[in-house]
């Protein structure tokens, strides 16, 4: 349902994202809520998202918090039957428990990618991208931890990856709905679509 991108400029002067749903007119009600949560040891106190009138998490999964981390998703579909029924279990933590927790509590893109597979219920799979605005200075090319990506599955199986590189050498990255990872994409048994 949804597509993304981020667009690093040529000379390195900014770096942007973006993210669109798919969505019939129904769910046209979309709001942007702002949750502040004044918690002394969390790495952010404010996390901005994308939702439902209704929703405490993000429908959408697009995120920004107050310090610095710009995360979104594209769904990815689960066509292995098999995989679904041997791993999802009620006492998992689901998506938006996990996401927003994540969140509030990172303090770099690898430590959110960490964070958010804990405890993975395997409903809901994604590939998930973090932008770490604290590793970005303007005018100069990133090197690393600038952007990270978790493919997630219904299993203990997750490709996670420092794809800053790629978008350095591309000057973005884009994102509709298909695992990077040849392994995910066989394991979700993407081949059968």
């Amino acid at each position: 349902r949804c597509t993304a991108f981020i667009k690093l400029l040529p000379d390195y002067s900014d770096v942007f994202m973006s993210h669109n749903t798919w969505s019939d007119y129904r769910q046209l009600h979309s709001v942007l809520k702002r949750i502040t949560l004044p918690i002394p040891f969390f790495n952010a106190k404010t996390v901005v998202l994308s939702t439902i009138i209704g929703l405490i998490g993000s429908i959408d999964d697009f995120y920004v918090s107050d310090s610095n981390f710009m995360v979104f998703e594209t769904s990815l579909l689960n066509c292995n039957e098999t995989l679904a029924k041997s791993y999802i279990k009620p006492e998992r933590l689901n998506y938006w428990i996990r996401g927003n927790t994540a969140m509030f509590m990172a303090t770099s893109a690898e430590n959110w990618v960490d964070l958010f597979i804990k405890d993975n219920s395997g409903t809901y799979n994604n590939d998930y991208y973090v932008i770490d605005i604290n590793k970005f200075t303007p005018g100069q090319k990133p090197e690393k931890d600038l952007v990270w990506l978790i493919e997630q599955t219904p299993s203990d199986k997750v490709y996670k990856s420092d794809v800053t590189s790629n978008l350095t050498r591309k000057g973005h990255i884009s994102s509709f709905n298909v695992p990077v990872s040849t392994e995910i994409y066989d394991l979700m048994d993407y081949a059968s679509l």
